[in-house]
């Protein structure tokens, strides 16, 4: 078995190797061995200095984020990190791939940093409702001045090396092999003294405005989110005070954030696409055709927005107005994609049509989900090769890929893999009307322009739903204003609050809960991440399922049974699926 941490001597140099693939996550093992190996080679008299270096395709990419939300293991990160400080040795980290969260905040407390060209450097932990919590809101300050620490670390964003050098976080971009070259710069720096320690330095204050212009513009991009205003608070902290009081003052909010629940859906949605993007029922190992090219048919906004997305992704795309014959453009095409209007009689005489005039194996794509996919491939000789692609919106994150009862795995696999080098992340679902993220956003839009036509004003409703998390884009869809109506007793404007968002978020969790009963979903992640990532469902609040979980199942069932006796409309008809889980006390993702 490979040892996660080495030490191999070169000299005076002692070459420190951290190998835990994929990825060298600072897991409690390497902590342990990292640890121990650091405390060895400082009582080594024959070794001058130490380089820090990553075996596989990356530096560490992060802290183990498997661990978050455990009983901390010792020794943790910070531990790591403050012990790495204290060396009377120079240390350089030898940078390649990433070198993200925890393990740039390793790097940050060597003594220098050199890198690989290509190499990325980042602090993203707030996209995970957290901040680094290991020194990184401390060191960053003092190293490269406030505003460029405000914009990694607030903006979670990664750098290139070449930026990164600039701002003075990487000492030298290294060429030829890193790790000699690591080598090297350690001997010519051994016997440098002082020790160039970025702790000992003072973070400086560029521009005396700049925590209140980041405040004003992070309410504006992060409205609703807690981490990001912690995130402020820290770098603050690295102003304010001395190093080791900043370290307990970061602690302090590091440690706040893991606990909330923001946090806890933040982490859910990240683990969620990386589940999302393995669908149930569909074989790792089954391939992918080849798109070289793609046609997108409409004359519409929409399908021009379609096509700019391959152009983005430099796939050779044309758009052709649907109403063209006899299609000769498309002989060659391997993906065509119909974003036009139009009833199903008519789809299905536009897909005959394509039938004839596409090659043999080439994808015939829908992206209308109130329509019956099974009937719109029933009107072809390659039912096999039609599927249904919605990009909701197409400048968000998300592809809802819609199978039919006849569509096959390598189409599936093919539309997934179109996913990713859209830079969407695709997520399998049974092609049934209105799909997922469609039905779900027509449900609480429906109930929220129920309540205005009871006499809620359309103000009311969208401040509670905006308040929420709802953006404004999402409301605007939604079109509360338009729907507006005197209600049939003259006036009930008396609603409060809590009841619109019950009614409007409830409805969606019953919704989300018989997407299950009946199979259009596999798994209540699938139904998270589309409506996270493609219907305006805030992040921070997880996805509607986890939001229930968060809520309590229970309470969910009896406020839709409730609404459903007295109303007695069909759509609020519990689902069984959430009956069951009121019933067990269970949860949606079992947890306790």
């Amino acid at each position: 078995m490979t040892e996660l941490v080495t030490l191999v001597r070169h000299g005076n140099v002692g070459l420190v190797t951290i190998d835990n693939p994929p990825v060298n996550a600072l897991s409690h093992g390497v902590r342990v061995a990292l640890l121990q190996v650091l405390g060895s080679a400082s009582g080594d008299d024959e070794l001058a200095a130490l380089v820090i270096a990553c075996a596989g395709r990356t530096f560490v990419a992060g802290a183990d984020i498997k661990e978050f939300g455990r009983p901390p293991l010792a020794p943790d990160l910070p531990e790591v990190v403050e012990f790495l400080d204290t060396l009377e040795k120079p240390v350089v980290a030898a940078l390649h791939g990433t070198a993200l969260g925890g393990g740039l905040e390793l790097a940050l407390a060597c003594h220098y940093r050199v890198a690989a060209k290509g190499t990325k450097l980042g602090l993203p932990e707030v996209t995970l409702g957290i901040l680094p919590g290991a020194g990184g809101t401390q060191r960053v300050p003092r190293l490269i001045g406030v505003a460029a620490a405000l914009e990694m670390i607030v903006g979670g964003a990664l750098i290139s090396v070449e930026k990164a050098q600039a701002l003075g976080l990487v000492d030298a971009v290294l060429d030829g092999e890193l790790t000699a070259a690591a080598i090297e710069h350690a001997r010519r720096v051994a016997d440098q003294r002082p020790l160039p320690r970025v702790s000992a330095r003072r973070a400086t204050l560029e521009d005396p405005d700049v925590f209140e212009r980041c405040t004003k513009e992070t309410h504006e991009r992060w409205r609703g989110y807690l981490a990001p205003f912690h995130c402020i608070e820290a770098v603050r902290a690295a102003v304010d005070l001395p190093f080791a009081e900043g370290l307990v003052r970061e602690r302090a909010l590091f440690q706040e954030l893991m606990s909330s629940s923001q946090s806890r859906a933040q982490r859910h949605v990240f683990f969620g696409e990386r589940e999302a993007a393995k669908p149930v029922g569909l074989a790792s190992d089954v391939p992918a055709r080849e798109l070289g090219s793609v046609a997108v048919l409409g004359n519409a906004p929409d399908a021009f927005a379609v096509a700019d997305c391959f152009a983005a992704a430099r796939i050779p795309v044309r758009v052709l107005d649907p109403g063209s014959a006899p299609f000769t453009e498309l002989a060659d095409v391997d993906l065509v994609l119909d974003a036009s209007s139009g009833e199903l009689a008519e789809k299905r005489e536009l897909f005959a049509r394509l039938d004839d005039a596409c090659k043999p194996l080439a994808l015939l794509a829908s992206s209308a989900s109130d329509l019956d996919l099974d009937a719109i491939a029933a009107a072809t000789r390659r039912a096999r090769d039609v599927i249904g692609l919605r990009l909701a919106p197409p400048t968000g994150r998300l592809l809802e890929v819609l199978r039919g009862r006849d569509t096959s795995a390598e189409a599936c696999a093919t539309a997934l893999r179109l996913g990713k080098r859209l830079g969407k992340l695709g997520v399998l679902v049974t092609a049934k009307p209105g799909g997922v993220g469609q039905r779900l956003f027509a449900r609480w839009s429906r109930e929220a322009a129920e309540l205005v036509a009871q006499g809620a004003h359309p103000e009311h409703v969208e401040r509670v739903l905006y308040d929420f998390g709802f953006t404004r884009d999402a409301l605007a869809r939604a079109r509360l204003a338009s729907t507006q109506t005197q209600s049939s007793n003259g006036a009930a404007h008396g609603r409060s609050d809590r009841e619109i968002l019950e009614r409007c978020v409830f409805a969606l969790v019953n919704e989300s809960a018989r997407l299950l009963d009946e199979q259009v979903a596999a798994r209540p992640v699938d139904i998270d991440v589309i409506c996270v990532l493609g219907q305006a469902f805030p992040a921070y609040r997880g996805g509607p399922l986890f939001y229930a979980d968060e809520v309590g199942p229970t309470s969910v069932f009896e406020f839709v049974r409730e609404y459903h006796r007295n109303v007695g409309s069909e759509e609020w008809a519990p689902s069984p699926t959430l009956e069951r889980l009121a019933a067990s006390r269970g949860r949606f993702y079992g947890r306790p």
